[in-house]
Formats: structure tokens, sequence, C-alpha cells
């Protein structure tokens, strides 16, 4: 499968003649004339119509265009403050009202995305015959992972000094922290949320920010959060009015609306490395909002309230060290200082050239076996259709074994297979502040590391060195040890035109797969 088809993203509706249930509370008489529908999000695992069918639980019957569904079980019965007309999943709507279940009448499943009914942007629908409508309590789904993290890298705390409303009718926060911050364009579709105290609390809303100069605007808000929240534990909420027009770097608070005089406590706040929380006490102005200049209590300096936000999994996860990360111009939204020019850094510019979504976990000043222990979550947990894996200078440096370096790259490689990832591996970079033992020592990891990656089916290699590098006098005959003059700052990163050669090389081994 080449690049365009791992990155294509799908909703399918799979529809069928008996829909059985086992394990799922109250039962489905299986030979009841019920809808047998399952809405799901696709995911790069899946490749072939028997694959769907195996990895949603799903076995396919005598029929070629009859399946029936193992382990389903109902969205929602009743879907709280929603219309019974709708049916849900992870809050993708579709309406089902007799009229617009009369348009699906297709006697096959569909299997041409051109040929797909759209539903929203990125979704598609494949389905087969509809017989007659049916209740939105007949809506069935299996229950898949099919959203993941886009904000907070730390921990949602659940301890912290309480804040709030304080007594006043309405007060709004601003949460500047870069490890708090958004890191991928896209629709939130829920948030997880640590609340403290809600007596007296009319409205909880949570505010998208986006930086506009030196000032902020209102980017989106969602929908009242009271409702979907208990006091004192962990809520993860599905938004029933999902958040659409968020981008990666964009900032989040929260706007609390109190009834009473008495002192409320809504939230608690917690360490988070140079955090800062801003408060108003009145609903903030839409656009041009001064945050930075406003109340900052000294007493919130290295300190956030952690909410995690949502998405469909990005295209793309870009995982390494500084390179990754975009260093000196910019820091990605895992690392904690305020550094931001998203334009700059090479996974901006790759997602930009490919048209795809993008989340970027580099993190500065880390071995391939420290990008090793934080694979899983960073990137395998991000259930991405493309990996882009960079590392190796560290390494040098520390003078790690070549034993343990193939080791951490072959573990890396074994789970992006088979988690169904394509790995596109980056060689070491040149590197003007090795020396010629080091670089001498680079070439030949470069070369196990690339004749590890073609054993893989459809994984890629990419050398940068004659996208960046120059010749080194004195070193090894025709080496390209050295980042060209134009591309280099300091020896080891790259000036935002160095970042736009390294994109270069990895469209060109795409483009020559």
């Amino acid at each position: 499968m080449g690049v365009a088809d791992r990155i294509t993203v799908f909703i399918l509706l799979l529809t069928a003649a008996w829909l059985p249930i086992t394990g799922c509370g109250d039962s489905v008489d299986s030979h009841s004339p019920v809808n047998q529908s399952l809405l799901v999000e696709s995911d790069p695992y899946i490749s072939t119509y028997t694959d769907r069918l195996n990895y949603f639980g799903i076995e396919q019957t005598q029929a070629e265009n009859s399946v029936s569904f193992i382990d389903a079980v109902p969205i929602h019965e009743n879907p709280p403050d929603q219309s019974p007309e709708k049916a849900y999943w992870n809050s993708v709507t579709i309406p089902s009202t007799p009229e617009f279940l009369a348009t699906f009448n297709t006697p096959s499943i569909v299997t041409d995305r051109d040929a797909a009914v759209p539903l929203v942007d990125g979704f598609s629908l494949i389905f087969s015959p509809l017989d007659v409508p049916f209740p939105c309590s007949q809506i069935q789904a299996q229950p898949v992972p099919c959203l993941v993290p886009v904000s907070c890298y730390p921990d949602i705390a659940t301890e912290g000094i309480p804040v709030g409303s304080e007594g006043y009718p309405v007060r709004e926060c601003f949460l500047r922290a870069q490890q708090l911050r958004i890191r991928q364009d896209g629709i939130i579709f829920r948030l997880d949320l640590y609340v403290n105290d809600l007596t007296d609390t009319d409205r909880l809303i949570l505010v998208i920010w986006r930086r506009n100069g030196d000032t902020f605007d209102r980017i989106a808000e969602s929908e009242n959060l009271i409702g979907h929240l208990v006091p004192n534990q962990l809520n993860e909420v599905i938004l029933n009015d999902p958040i659409t027009g968020v981008r990666e770097g964009d900032f989040y608070g929260f706007r609390i609306h109190q009834s009473g005089a008495e002192i409320r406590t809504q939230l608690v706040r917690s360490a988070v490395n140079h955090g800062h929380i801003y408060w108003m006490n009145k609903y903030a102005s839409d656009s041009n909002v001064d945050w930075i200049d406003c109340h900052d209590d000294a007493s919130s300096h290295g300190r956030g309230i952690t909410a995690r936000l949502y998405m469909r999994p990005p295209a793309i996860v870009a995982i390494g060290n500084s390179i990754v990360s975009g260093h000196p111009h910019h820091q990605s939204f895992i690392e904690p200082l305020h550094r931001t020019n998203i334009e700059a850094s090479f996974p901006y510019i790759v997602r930009t050239a490919l048209g795809r979504t993008c989340q970027t976990m580099g993190i500065g000043n880390r071995s391939i076996g420290e990008i090793e222990e934080r694979f899983t979550r960073d990137c395998i947990d991000l259930r991405p259709h493309i990996a882009i894996i960079e590392g190796g200078v560290k390494d040098l440096n520390l003078g790690t074994s070549t034993e343990s370096y193939m080791a951490s790259w072959t573990n890396m490689l074994d789970q992006c297979e088979k988690a169904g990832i394509q790995a596109i591996v980056l060689g070491i970079m040149p590197w003007t502040g090795g020396t010629n033992s080091q670089m001498i020592r680079r070439d030949a990891l470069n070369t196990m590391v690339s004749d590890l990656v073609k054993s893989y089916d459809g994984f890629l290699f990419v050398d940068t060195d004659s996208f960046i590098g120059s010749c080194r006098i004195g070193g090894e005959p025709g080496n390209l040890w050295d980042i060209n003059d134009p591309f280099d700052v300091d020896g080891i990163h790259l000036t935002q035109l160095g970042y736009t050669k390294i994109v270069a090389a990895i469209l060109d081994s795409i483009n020559h797969q």
C-alpha cells in the first residue's frame, strides 16, 4: 500500500441483515428485524474489506454483502440533552429520520471513496441496503478507540490548589504553558477534566484562544460542560457539539458562570513547567485580548489547569530530538520552554506539503534509547498512518553501543510494522560539530539502519547528506559530514531553509519509493 493510501481516513457505516449482541447488557433478539448499523472510524491497521471485518469483530457470512456483528453495544439509548432523531458515536452524528435513511438504497458495499457519500470533512460512508427506518436506540457500535490526545503532555492533575470563580458572576482564565497547548489541527471531540466543587455553578465553558501578534483572539467555545461533569473526579466528556476550526499552537482556557456571592472553586491548579494562569473577573473580549498584561496571580506562576483534548488521529507523527522539535526556532508542544515558530519546523513543512495533519513529538537532547522509551505513548498510541523518526546525534556523543543502538531501532520499527504504520527513518544528519571519528561511526550506523529499514515492507530510509551536507576538509574522501553554510545555525541545528531541505529529502524518498 502506498503513502497516499495509508493517509486516507474513512468513517464506515456498515449495515447488514441480522445483529446478534452478546455481553452488552440488555440483549437484542437476533431474530428480530432490527437495523444492523455500525458507525466506526477507520484505522491505519485496516487495508482491505476483510481486515475491516476482522478488526471490528465482524464475521462475514455466506452472502458476500451480509455480515454479523459480535460484542456490539448500544451507543446511547437516550442521549442526554439530545434529540432522539439522531444517532451518536463519539459525537459523530447522522440523522436517523426516514427521509434521511431513504436516500441509502445502494445494493452493494461502496469501496470507491469518491463514490462514497460525504458525511463531514474527512468522513465517508460505506453502506449496504436498508429496508426499513429504525429508531435511534437500535444503532449499534463496536467500542473501538478512535480519538487521541492533542494537548496536555503532563498527567492530568487530580490534586492541587482549588481555583475558580471565587464569587464573581463571570470569571475567565487563560492557560499559557507550552506543554498544555494544542498540537494538531482538527476538531475537538472530547476533553478530560478534573473538577472540584460545582456548587452554584451555572456554566463552565472550554474556550480556545489563538495568538494574534501580542494579543489573543477567541476562536471557539464548547457547549456548557456542567451537565457532563461530576465533582471530585476525573471526567471524560464527549462533546455533543464538537469544536471545529482548531489549529496547532492554539491555547485553551475556561469561563465560569456562578450564581450567588459565595467563594467557589470549580477547578484545581497544579505544577506545570513554565506555566502561567491569567484571570479576568469578567467576560473577556472576543478579540485582541491582552492576556499577558491582565491579572497574573504570582501564586499561579509555574502552574496550570490541566485538561486533555482529543481529536481524530493525525496522518503523521514526527518523533525524535531537537531537529524534529524545530530548534532553535521552535520548541514542540511537549517541551516546556515558550519558543514558538511553528512554520519553521520541518514537520509543519511536511504536513503542509502533503496536506495532512501531524503531531510533532520532538524533545531536544534525546538519545535513540530515550526516544524508544516514549515511542509507544508518543507515536504508536497516536495511531498515525506515517511515523517520521529521527535521532542519533546524542548517541554519537554518548558512545552508545552498536548493539543497543540497533536494538532500539529494531524495536521501534517492529512496533510500527505491528501497528500498520509506515515508518520514514531519517539517518543521522551532517554534524559540523562532530569529530572525524564520530562521523566515521555515523556513516557506519546509517548504513546499518538503512539496511534494517529495507528489511521492512514499505518503510523508507532518508539520507539527507546530499541535501544539506558539505565536504569536510581532512575527512574521508567524498564525505558530506558538515552542514552547508546556508543551512547551518550552530553546527547541529538548521536554518529554516535547511529544514525545508530536509522536507525535500523526505518527499524525494517518497516519490522514488
